[in-house]
């Protein structure tokens, strides 16, 4: 299962242009079927595993495959440090059923 989510960039940056935005963080989210959570240390044996080391999944992203679990950990350490800046938006999609790290969801908004 892989999750792509599609924010209609041009919406995102009308709605920044209009100061709409105030920015608030990596907060949780839940729904009935996932939790959307920020990163914790554990989660990078799982992001290796379930997609970042898969060059079929990776070739859509804009960043290159993981070539070991410790570059899924580094990447993860960023995410983890960037947390407390408000304007950084880095979440864990965590599956309910059966509480497996499945993907992740980047928002990155940068006005010129």
């Amino acid at each position: 299962m892989i999750f792509y989510i599609d924010l209609g960039f041009f919406l995102l940056k009308k709605i920044w242009r209009m100061n709409i935005i105030k920015h608030c963080g990596t907060k949780r989210i839940e729904t009935k079927r996932l939790i959307i959570r920020r990163f914790v240390n554990g989660d990078a044996n799982a992001m290796y595993e379930n997609w970042a080391s898969d060059s079929e999944v990776t070739k859509y992203l804009m960043w290159p495959t993981h070539s070991s679990k410790e570059v899924s950990q580094a990447v993860t350490n960023d995410g983890i440090n960037s947390y407390e800046d408000e304007k950084f938006y880095q979440w864990a999609i965590i599956v309910k059923e059966n509480g497996g790290t499945k993907g992740l969801l980047h928002i990155e908004i940068e006005m010129k």
